[in-house]
């Protein structure tokens, strides 16, 4: 008989009363504690996994496609989106939407605070399907294909940070030389 496994029984099997029993029984009911943790936090991680992605995908995107330069800031250079980039793209059947984006570095200011933000700008084709279920208030975007759109969708935690509620208007400042300024309404958050 193995040494380990006849100490392990006359150790189980001491009497009741005794001290190492109850420190056996102590020793058996943390480990079963901790399996019992990490097993309901591998489910809760497990179980979210899909939703969390669903969450960034519909904020972002599975690929993101830019144009490669040195620029440093959070603007990227403008890609060139012809007809023979769109043929070979649609040609893709894993493809299923394709959104063109800008982003834009600006200041947002309300009438008491302001805030430094990264604008996402979108066309009129934007694919608003996946992003539905990120506004919490209000409504998208209704696009103005004769000029920019005069109304912006924040962040709970912009919206909190700037002291605004939906329907309210704010001023963009775009930083550029000259800086402009735009006034647009706030429609959801």
């Amino acid at each position: 008989m193995k040494i380990e496994y006849f100490l392990a029984r006359k150790i189980r099997k001491t009497k009741d009363k005794t001290f190492s029993s109850s420190v056996i029984n102590i020793g058996i009911t943390s480990i079963a504690i901790g399996v019992a943790a990490i097993i309901l936090s591998f489910s809760v991680l497990l179980g979210f996994k899909d939703t969390i992605k669903e969450k960034l995908f519909s904020m972002s995107a599975h690929l993101q496609v830019s144009k490669i330069t040195l620029n440093q800031s959070f603007e990227e250079a403008p890609f060139v989106n012809n007809e023979e980039t769109k043929a070979f793209i649609s040609k893709n059947e894993n493809i299923a939407t394709i959104n063109a984006i800008a982003l834009k570095s600006a200041l947002l200011k309300s009438d008491e605070e302001i805030s430094g933000v990264l604008l996402k700008g979108i066309d009129e084709n934007y694919d608003w399907s996946k992003f539905e279920s990120n506004i919490i208030k209000g409504r998208h975007i209704n696009p103005d294909s004769s000029s920019y759109a005069k109304e912006i969708i924040l962040s709970s935690t912009l919206q909190k940070l700037l002291n605004v509620e939906l329907q309210d208007d704010i001023l963009i400042y775009f930083i550029q030389d000259p800086p402009r300024a735009r006034k647009v309404k706030i429609v959801g958050i």
